[in-house]
């Protein structure tokens, strides 16, 4: 009896936590929209596939990457922080537009990460028995691509952080032989999000 007073407890603490998760907000998903219409512009310039983004379905922050300095985004870089304070979920409520997406959690990507790794070192202990072999192994990243083969790589979105017309989201890509960490500031004009910069880091 206790077990089962015990497991219904559980379950709608369960439930009580996930009803209670922060969402994005339909203006968070108007700015991503934007941006991702951006980044896949570019990628079209680059990738022979469809370029699908795969997303990750809860918001983080790379915390290593600096956010500006100016004067003139301060309280946009307060705000930023504040709304970053504490993850937030995010569902398939982004803009129509060009591109098409997953939304997947981390521990999916990091399951595929870990798998090629697994067969990266594999093979590698195989190859490099055959001096014939220039590229051991190959490359690590494979089995991600195997499951997503029209993807670009997969990406991380921040909560936006809004003051006035201006917007703010931090995006990081990992695109398996490269990537970026960035953000994005986009200026409110006649109703559409433009955006007005970004900066960041970029990796080979």
């Amino acid at each position: 009896m206790h077990r089962k007073a015990f497991s219904i407890f559980l379950i709608l603490s369960l439930g009580s936590n996930l009803l209670a998760q922060t969402k994005a907000t339909p203006k968070e998903y108007s700015v991503y929209g934007r941006v991702l219409k951006d980044i896949y512009k570019q990628n079209r310039e680059t990738y022979s596939n469809k370029s699908e983004f795969v997303i990750i379905n809860e918001t983080k922050v790379d915390p290593e990457l600096k956010m500006p300095s100016n004067a003139k985004y301060e309280g946009l870089v307060k705000e930023f922080n504040v709304q970053n304070a504490s993850p937030a979920v995010l569902e398939r409520n982004f803009p129509r537009g060009a591109y098409s997406y997953y939304l997947v959690p981390q521990a999916e990507v990091d399951e595929l990460n870990e798998k090629g790794r697994l067969d990266y070192e594999k093979r590698f202990a195989i190859d490099k028995l055959n001096p014939r072999i220039l590229n051991p192994g190959g490359v690590s990243y494979t089995v991600f691509y195997q499951k997503y083969p029209e993807s670009s790589g997969y990406y991380s979105l921040s909560r936006v952080g809004f003051n006035g017309l201006y917007a703010i989201v931090l995006v990081t890509g990992d695109l398996g032989w490269n990537g970026f960490s960035r953000y994005y500031i986009l200026k409110r004009v006649k109703g559409d999000w433009k955006v007005k910069t970004y900066g960041g880091i970029e990796w080979r």
